[in-house]
């Protein structure tokens, strides 16, 4: 069993588990750190300088707060592939610079943060969060920069991914996933209707890289255009059914049932807004929630979303996937359809990060296209055991606007989200 923390915004004491989340095969052309020469204090190697900017979109706002060279305060989180699974951080200066010195070459991940203060967000208008990251390859002294980029309030968002799975040998041999859900919120200041919306999970080399070598999925990753699908859950409803006002959270369950029966770490999710059916992929009916619909390629038997290397998104109504033209196959043979840019309302990505796994199965460059997802979560292990109540991915509180909360949406998962005590159907 492997319990991984969020590398997110704000740093908490949680746990998440997840039970043979990746197999331990290569990926083809990835490339695998090299052992860190070490024993030299770091004098010879290379030294990364990087610069903090807000994105050209949000340049207004970087000459309302000064910030039009970097910007300051910003903390820049770094971390190597195949070495240890934690992130040095450091603080950009006056100009918006970090230097990490005595870097061992290899693969790095590296994003970066910053929220305004109450006395910034006078000259910002409100308080607002920022992000951006990158992978890269380290060969020698490098200057790099990341362009934040400003969030966005509106339209709907996934804010909770409840995916705790305890130990298999406390669940009667298998890896019980019927007590995980989703939530989605109305991050917007309008009512809007869930009826008909689609749910599911995007390609990304994670699902495939036992198959799918970098460079052959490479097209399908950076393809800003549309995001490539093979499983996928509709929403109930013909229009105006299932409304969802300002600041609301709807709980989607994989099962609508009491599962506190079977582990302490799972919740009574008998109050959920709709659920997974077992024609769907559920084990269980409750006939007082409405059943999502499943319009996928394959059937959703996996379990609702597990954040172990996958982007998952929300978009507008779309044929059955059935009915569509396959879009690409993997070298696996899994047929993917395209949904299309403008039909997607909300992406959120995820990543495996552990030394071991990271080593297996280094990171693609890039990991999608930036107008879904310009920094996926990192996940990391932190040990072994679980002493703690169960936690879930959630996306992080920003500000309050119209009586309602607004939450982080940077299009940064890894600035966006964090642990935090399960809560489906509430925004702490």
């Amino acid at each position: 069993m492997r319990i991984i923390r969020l590398r997110g915004a704000v740093r908490r004491s949680a746990l998440f588990v997840c039970s043979g989340c990746l197999v331990s095969c290569s990926g083809g052309d990835r490339q695998v750190a090299g052992p860190d020469p070490g024993g030299n204090g770091g004098e010879g190697l290379p030294t990364l300088t990087v610069t903090v900017r807000l994105d050209p979109a949000d340049s207004e706002l970087a000459t309302a707060l000064g910030w039009t060279d970097g910007v300051a305060g910003a903390a820049v989180h770094l971390n190597r592939s195949g070495g240890p699974a934690t992130f040095d951080v450091r603080t950009a200066d006056a100009a918006g610079m970090a230097t990490f010195g005595g870097l061992p070459p290899g693969r790095y991940r590296v994003f970066a943060e910053r929220e305004l203060t109450s006395t910034e967000a006078a000259a910002g208008g409100a308080i607002r969060a920022f992000g951006d990251g990158q992978t890269f390859d380290l060969n020698s002294d490098t200057d790099l920069e990341l362009r934040l980029y400003a969030d966005r309030a509106g339209d709907l968002v996934i804010s909770e991914i409840g995916a705790v799975l305890p130990p298999p040998w406390e669940t009667g041999g298998g890896g019980y996933r019927d007590g995980m859900f989703v939530e989605i919120y109305n991050n917007s200041n309008e009512i809007l209707h869930l009826d008909g919306l689609v749910i599911g999970v995007a390609y990304n080399n994670y699902q495939d890289y036992t198959h799918t070598s970098c460079s052959v999925s490479q097209p399908i990753r950076v393809d800003p255009t549309g995001l490539y699908s093979f499983r996928a859950l509709r929403f109930p409803g013909s229009g105006a059914e299932y409304p969802i006002a300002p600041g609301e959270a709807k709980v989607v369950a994989q099962s609508a049932i009491d599962h506190r029966p079977v582990h302490p770490l799972l919740l009574d999710l008998r109050g959920a807004d709709f659920e997974i059916g077992p024609e769907e992929g559920g084990n269980v009916d409750n006939p007082a929630v409405p059943n999502m619909q499943d319009v996928g390629l394959y059937p959703w038997t996996a379990g609702i979303l597990i954040p172990n290397g996958e982007m998952y998104f929300l978009a507008e109504s779309v044929p059955d996937f059935k009915d569509l033209p396959i879009a690409m196959r993997g070298t696996n043979g899994q047929a993917h359809v395209k949904i299309p840019t403008e039909s997607v309302l909300e992406a959120a990505g995820f990543y495996a990060l552990w030394p071991d796994q990271d080593l297996r199965a280094p990171p693609c460059i890039p990991y999608a296209a930036k107008v879904f997802e310009r920094y996926e979560g990192g996940l990391y292990e932190i040990g072994e055991g679980v002493t703690s109540p169960g936690e879930s991915l959630q996306r992080l509180f920003l500000r309050t606007e119209g009586g309602r909360r607004v939450l982080r949406n940077t299009n940064t998962s890894a600035v966006d989200f964090a642990f935090a005590p399960q809560s489906p159907g509430d925004v702490p």
